[in-house]
């Protein structure tokens, strides 16, 4: 499935609220010039982890501890609620003023960053700023060298985005919350007992990179990311493989009524979920959104390629799970049989797999 579009990051983000904040005694400002009045903001910052991945690892795992605890420790950098930095960017809109001069243009930037080692989820950093007055764009990103355009960024990237109305001298107030922008995929594999030699694991169909300025994902080339193997201990022989990627896209139309693999009932009116629980929902959308692609070869050295798509999205700060078997045939089985199949009992790959990040 190939798709071109953009979707705004908020759409894919937030679902839960945390509770208790901590304000730490931190300053950053930015000062255009202080022989003329400025305006003071009183900013507040918050990473904001909205994250389904406990009940998921609950939900799917649960009878087996040692895959959950080895899925624990490899997610631990995924999703993580630390900040190492926190770059803030303002950008001017057009003003002009009572004689017809434009003050600001669009082009013009101010820009800070501020190292941060303790900005920590459910803790609030305060930061006073000073402005010249206008009216301002504004962009915040925690962890912000976390290499946004790549699909597989080294570290957790936070933003948010907001307008800041400050064309009078004055002093202002502004709580901007921060959310993470990436996903993660995994699927636990039983061998059965087929003679095998390789098994390569795949997600393809979310999006290529996160533009921060737009605050959009961008879907083009259907990259495939490769999934890693997460360490398991010696006393078990099953696989269990990891992808960590920007979202998929939304489905065209989003259901409205629930399909019974969530253990609430929500109704989807929106495109951003405002639902204050730690659960995302499992829907069947109607259209293959996103794909595990998964390579077993043989002992006979045949290659057996099997797709499975899936039928929900996979949101910003999502972990989506599935567990599977390995058939004679090589051919990767679910037990969730409500997922989408497509097999090649002889993948003729050449010489090479197909291009992956």
């Amino acid at each position: 499935m190939k798709r071109n579009r953009k979707i705004n990051a908020l759409y894919a983000l937030g679902l839960m609220a945390f509770g208790a904040t901590l304000t730490l005694t931190s300053c950053c400002a930015i000062d255009e010039d202080l022989s003329v009045c400025l305006d003071e903001y009183d900013a507040q910052y918050e990473l904001r982890l909205i994250t389904n991945e406990e009940p998921e690892i609950k939900r799917v795992l649960g009878d087996r501890d040692d895959m959950s605890q080895a899925l624990r420790q490899h997610l631990a950098n995924v999703f993580t609620d630390s900040g190492h930095d926190l770059h803030l960017t303002f950008t001017p809109t057009a003003i002009v003023g009572a004689d017809g001069i434009t003050v600001y243009t669009p082009d013009d930037t101010i820009a800070t960053k501020t190292q941060l080692h303790d900005m920590q989820g459910n803790s609030i950093y305060t930061c006073h700023i000073s402005l010249t007055p206008a009216n301002y764009f504004h962009i915040a990103t925690a962890n912000h060298g976390a290499a946004p355009s790549a699909p597989v960024p080294e570290a957790p990237l936070y933003t948010g985005r907001k307008t800041l109305d400050g064309r009078q001298y004055g002093r202002y107030s502004y709580y901007m919350p921060l959310y993470v922008t990436r996903s993660a995929a995994a699927i636990a594999i039983d061998p059965r007992m087929v003679p095998i030699t390789d098994v390569k694991v795949f997600t393809t169909g979310c999006a290529s990179r996160f533009e921060v300025a737009d605050s959009v994902f961008i879907y083009e080339n259907s990259p495939m990311v490769a999934a890693e193997r997460v360490s398991l201990p010696d006393t078990t022989a099953w696989q269990l493989y990891c992808a960590t990627s920007y979202p998929s896209p939304e489905p065209a139309v989003i259901p409205t009524t629930n399909t019974g693999r969530d253990p609430y009932e929500f109704d989807i009116t929106r495109f951003r979920l405002d639902i204050d629980e730690p659960y995302f929902i499992y829907m069947d959308c109607g259209e293959n959104l996103w794909s595990y692609e998964g390579y077993v070869t043989l002992a006979d050295g045949t290659i057996t390629h099997t797709t499975i798509a899936i039928r929900h999205p996979l949101r910003a700060g999502q972990l989506k799970i599935i567990r599977a078997y390995i058939d004679d045939q090589g051919v990767i089985r679910l037990y969730d049989q409500e997922l989408g199949e497509s097999v090649d009992l002889k993948w003729e790959h050449g010489y090479e797999y197909p291009i992956i990040i």
